[in-house]
């Protein structure tokens, strides 16, 4: 009996929270969260770091456990770049967005990273990732909060 009565107490707290969540636009939110990623491959094109810092939130970490915040990881990926000056990524296939409350979403796509060189000089094979990106919304804006990549197929 105490069993059924915990369950119908979760049962209900979790339709309360999900009545009490604020309404995704899905569509909107969707689309925005796309917008940003073009932005951020436009930002990464161009090397520019301001405009990557206003895509990232000021808390970013990679999943690694490095470059925890905006400014850290904006000065590192600048100084990885300035090592690799002919890298390029590009979004190879989009696998989608995962909303996980309204201002918080997980995107996933592969990427392809090419025109990068070993420290001899010499061209190194396109390198392919899984990655995924938390997304926040913060003042009706959609930045990265954190990024995860790995090897595809592992």
């Amino acid at each position: 009996m105490k069993a059924i009565q915990v369950t119908c107490a979760v049962a209900a707290l979790l339709f309360l929270l999900a009545a009490s969540a604020p309404a995704v636009d899905r569509p909107a939110d969707e689309a925005a969260i796309r917008k940003a990623m073009e932005r951020m491959d436009e930002a990464y094109r161009l090397r520019d770091g301001r405009a990557l810092g206003a895509l990232m939130a000021e808390d970013f970490e990679n999943w690694l456990g490095t470059d925890k915040g905006r400014e850290v990881n904006v000065a590192a990926g600048l100084e990885a770049l300035k090592r690799q000056p002919n890298a390029q990524y590009k979004r190879s296939g989009e696998i989608g967005v995962f909303f996980i409350t309204a201002d918080v979403a997980r995107y996933k796509a592969y990427w392809e990273f090419s025109g990068m060189t070993d420290a001899q000089g010499k061209g190194l094979p396109p390198l392919k990732l899984l990655g995924a990106c938390v997304m926040v919304k913060r003042e009706g804006q959609w930045q990265m909060a954190a990024f995860f990549s790995r090897p595809p197929g592992r």
